[in-house]
C-alpha cells in the first residue's frame, strides 16, 4: 500500500471537536468533523488503511465494512479537494473496494428487512 501524500502548504490544527485545516498555498480553509479528523490523524502518522479501519470499528463501535466505506470516501473527498494528493492506481483501487463494501452492506440490509418483514405473531 501506498501512503497518501499530503499537499504542500497545509497547517493543520485540532480545535474542540473539529480538525481545521488550512491550505496557505490556495488560501482555502476546510473543517473535518471529529470522525473525520481522526481518520485524518492516522493517515498523516503514516497508518495503514487496516490498521486505521481496525482502529476505527473499535473507537466508534462499527462495523469494519462501515469503518472501510468512511476512509475511502474521506480519501476520495480529501483527493477531490487536493489536500490529498491522489494516486491514480490506488484511487482506482479505493473505488472498487468502496462498492465491494457498499454493495455486501445492502445484502445485509435488504436480508435484515426481509427476517422483520416475515416475523412472525403470536396469536
Amino acid at each position: 500500500m501506498i501512503k497518501p501524500k499530503l499537499a504542500k502548504g497545509l497547517i493543520v490544527q485540532k480545535m474542540s471537536q473539529e480538525t481545521v485545516i488550512f491550505d496557505s498555498e490556495r488560501a482555502i480553509l476546510f473543517t473535518l468533523n471529529e470522525t473525520a479528523g481522526y481518520l485524518f490523524s492516522k493517515l498523516r502518522l503514516g497508518w495503514e488503511k487496516k490498521k486505521i479501519i481496525e482502529a476505527v470499528s473499535r473507537r466508534y463501535q462499527i462495523s469494519e465494512k462501515r469503518a472501510t466505506i468512511d476512509l475511502l470516501g474521506l480519501l476520495k473527498q480529501l483527493q477531490t479537494k487536493k489536500v490529498l494528493l491522489a494516486n491514480p492506481k490506488e484511487s482506482q483501487q479505493n473505488l472498487r473496494i468502496k462498492k465491494n463494501c457498499q454493495t455486501d452492506e445492502n445484502r445485509t440490509r435488504r436480508k435484515k428487512k426481509k427476517i422483520v418483514k416475515t416475523g412472525y405473531s403470536s396469536s
